[in-house]
């Protein structure tokens, strides 16, 4: 899926969310069109990566519960071989981003209903 098609489903998914009867077939209802734009979509979704890269840059962590953790770490420089021609060159050091994600998300995966608490929060595993 690439970002089009993402931005395409979200938008979809907000149509159904915002009411159910407005979208038929997984299409858009010509009603519809005038409240949520598939252009708002976007901005939405490049606002998000906008802010979520300037927020690792500074090296702020960045909790998305139940999606997960974002956080950017450091990688010592090393030694690396290209397969090909079995040429030895140095990786230089330098910040990568990383994702821990979250317990429920992890469930969704798995097609699988995580516990949740009397809150309605997922409950982990060994934890009362």
């Amino acid at each position: 899926m690439n970002k089009n098609d993402f931005i395409g489903k979200i938008y979809l998914k907000l149509l159904e969310n915002f009411d159910e009867k407005k979208t038929k077939g997984g299409k858009l209802d010509k009603k519809m069109s005038g409240e949520i734009k598939k252009s708002d979509v976007a901005l939405v979704i490049g606002t998000f990566i906008d802010v979520l890269g300037d927020s690792l840059a500074k090296g702020e962590i960045v909790k998305l519960s139940p999606l997960g953790t974002f956080m950017s770490i450091h990688k010592k420089e090393r030694k690396a071989r290209n397969p090909k021609t079995s040429e030895i060159f140095t990786v230089r050091a330098g910040f990568v981003p990383k994702l821990r994600f979250g317990f429920p998300f992890k469930h969704l995966l798995n097609f699988e209903v995580p516990p949740t608490d009397k809150k309605g929060v997922a409950a982990k595993k060994g934890k009362k």
